[in-house]
């Protein structure tokens, strides 16, 4: 998951956040898409502190493949995105996993918060009730919403590698995430929604969207999956 360079250097807390994660079985895999800093060097530091860091290397080829590259290591039943310049709550995968293994869902959303020059503030809440939504409520509200990012959603594995077959990724370089998002509504018949919050978004004033040479996932162990 790292974005923009320096960020890592800069944002520790990002890898830090996901090390602290009260769910311990997961896999936080790194991909290092071509950053120029010392991004490789820090995200080596933590494998050291962590086995549970795995690094992916690899020169940089965009945010889409630098993901997909990223997913074929995942050995999990579930994925989550996080960005390089964003952290989490120290419960959110536990959150997000308990509800999807409670009610058999594929798809897990939460709120997030907004920290911006430092100041940490709730993003006006679009997931007001705790509960299933059927996938045309569900579709509605992520596009009324803009809650179409992929980061701090829990997904299954098997959803997305479904939802990534759309021909018509061969050539995004923009907007990744809105049509994954919508490919993913499309392949489901519901999704669980949490009004709580699940992702600190940072926003950085050097930009207003964050460029990404790295990303993050963190991929619940199938084999603790199967004795929840």
């Amino acid at each position: 998951l790292v974005g923009s360079e320096m960020c890592i250097r800069d944002r520790p807390r990002c890898l830090e956040s996901c090390i602290a994660q009260t769910y311990r079985n997961i896999e936080i895999l790194v991909v290092n898409d071509g950053s120029k800093d010392q991004s490789l060097q820090i995200i080596q530091s933590f494998q050291e502190k962590d086995p549970r860091v795995i690094l992916i290397d690899k020169e940089n080829q965009g945010l889409y493949r630098a993901r997909i590259s990223g997913v074929q290591k995942a050995s999990g039943r579930f994925l989550f995105f996080l960005d390089g310049d964003d952290y989490l709550p120290s419960d959110a995968v536990e959150c997000l996993l308990d509800k999807a293994v409670l009610h058999s869902m594929d798809l897990v959303v939460a709120n997030f918060y907004k920290e911006e020059n430092g100041v940490v503030t709730p993003i006006p809440s679009f997931f007001h009730e705790e509960g299933v939504l059927e996938r045309e409520e569900f579709q509605k509200l992520i596009i009324d919403n803009t809650g179409d990012s992929l980061c701090g959603k829990l997904i299954s594995k098997t959803l997305y590698d479904t939802a990534i077959q759309c021909p018509s990724f061969t050539n995004v370089t923009l907007g990744e995430d809105q049509v994954i998002m919508l490919q993913l509504c499309n392949n489901i018949s519901s999704a669980y929604c949490c009004c709580g919050y699940s992702y600190y978004y940072v926003q950085r004033s050097s930009s207003i969207m964050h460029e990404r040479n790295c990303l993050l996932y963190t991929s619940p162990s199938p084999r603790d999956l199967s004795t929840s």
